[in-house]
């Protein structure tokens, strides 16, 4: 029974080190990610694929396909309202071209628009370079249409702890609310920066250090013991010195 316990606390703690969602609360840890988003979003992760079952089948995914398509496209989050107005999606990639720049915001602007090619992709054309939450981001619109009628997509990219990550909000422009709502929602969204973390490089110059102080400690100690037995000795040195031997002399008397 014990071992069955604690095999369930672990599945938790494991399911919540990866992502909690709370009341609109959400926190993806991996990604170093916290989001505030309105309840009326359904919110979608590989963590709770399953749970959400019914309502991927609205939106024409199954368990399996849904799988696949975040897993081919990097997402770590997946939200919509119930009514398929607004969709948000988050992607979150380690590329060669994000470990080689780590920050976005390390970058000046007119270097940022030199590197808009390398970002953005397909017919999406970049509206600004925006700051939010001490983060930089690309902006990027446009509008299209389908059946349902028009939509418009906005991106915004960015890059941190070496990763890139790309907001994308799509939604329907019949609702004129949705494009304040696409504003409040970049602005409640925050990339921390990731903790730093102890490696095998750090280990070992760490030991270095220690070694090196130790060494120091070492000799600190012997020149104080050596400068100390040089003070005893000249003290007892001087001591013998100073004091004239003293010498009984015993009178004789003589008869």
């Amino acid at each position: 029974m014990k071992s069955k316990l604690i095999c369930v606390f672990t599945v938790i703690l494991v399911f919540l080190s990866t992502i909690t969602i709370s009341a609109g609360a959400i926190e993806l840890k991996n990604y170093n990610i916290n989001f505030e988003l309105p309840k009326e979003f359904t919110v979608i992760t590989e963590n709770n694929i399953k749970e959400n079952s019914e309502f991927l089948k609205e939106i024409s995914f199954t368990e399996n396909s849904f799988k696949d398509y975040i897993s081919a496209n990097n997402i770590v989050l997946f939200a919509s309202t119930q009514d398929k107005s607004f969709q948000i999606v988050i992607n979150a990639v380690e590329t060669e071209f994000s470990k080689q720049t780590e920050n976005l915001s390390y970058l000046d602007d007119n270097y940022i628009a030199r590197l808009i090619p390398k970002l953005v992709t397909g017919d999406v054309p970049v509206t600004q370079i925006k700051q939010i939450n001490e983060n930089k981001y690309i902006m990027a619109s446009k509008q299209s249409s389908d059946k349902a009628g028009s939509y418009r997509y906005i991106q915004y990219l960015t890059i941190k702890n070496k990763l890139l990550y790309n907001i994308t909000f799509s939604y329907t422009e019949s609702n004129p609310a949705n494009s304040q709502k696409a504003e409040e929602l970049i602005n409640n969204l925050f990339i921390n920066k990731e903790s730093e973390k102890i490696t095998i490089n750090k280990i070992e110059n760490i030991a270095i250090y220690v070694v090196l102080i130790l060494i120091i400690l070492f000799f600190v100690v012997v020149a104080v013991y050596i400068s100390y037995t040089f003070i005893i000795d000249a003290i007892k040195n001087r001591n013998t010195s100073d004091v004239a031997p003293y010498v009984k002399i015993k009178r004789r008397r003589f008869k």
